[in-house]
């Protein structure tokens, strides 16, 4: 007999995603804040670690310049870490799309990361072209 699958709604059991309700509110509560100190307390407590995996992902999976295990990975990464965080600021959570629905705050930091890693990919590629002609 094989084991019972684990109720994920159970009391006690931990949230598996690691970009949540949770995460969406602290944006929310991040941009609101004027206090610098409670700022940066929900920026290093609650939204450090979802946003470096979520460019991490992001940054593996659109990357079209250097890979994984090549140089220059890194920086591209922390690059990407840093412009998403200057971007957290635009995001606004009560002007609907072109759909009418309200924007997440994963979607858009997501698609503000997959944007930056397609443009550095392209401007690697570029300069790859002219230092080899």
């Amino acid at each position: 007999m094989g084991r019972k699958p684990k109720n994920p709604l159970q009391k006690g059991v931990a949230n598996k995603n690691y970009f949540s309700d949770a995460e969406e509110k602290a944006i929310v509560q991040y941009n609101a804040e004027v206090n610098s100190e409670i700022k940066n307390n929900i920026f290093t407590r609650q939204l450090y670690k979802p946003l470096e995996k979520l460019v991490m992902f992001v940054s593996k999976r659109y990357t079209t310049g250097p890979k994984s295990g090549e140089e220059g990975f890194d920086e591209m990464v922390t690059d990407a870490f840093s412009h998403v965080y200057e971007q957290i600021h635009k995001f606004n959570p009560n002007k609907p799309n072109k759909l009418g629905e309200f924007p997440k705050a994963y979607s858009y930091l997501g698609t503000v990361c997959r944007h930056f890693v397609t443009n550095y990919g392209k401007k690697i590629y570029k300069k790859k072209l002219n230092h080899d002609n």
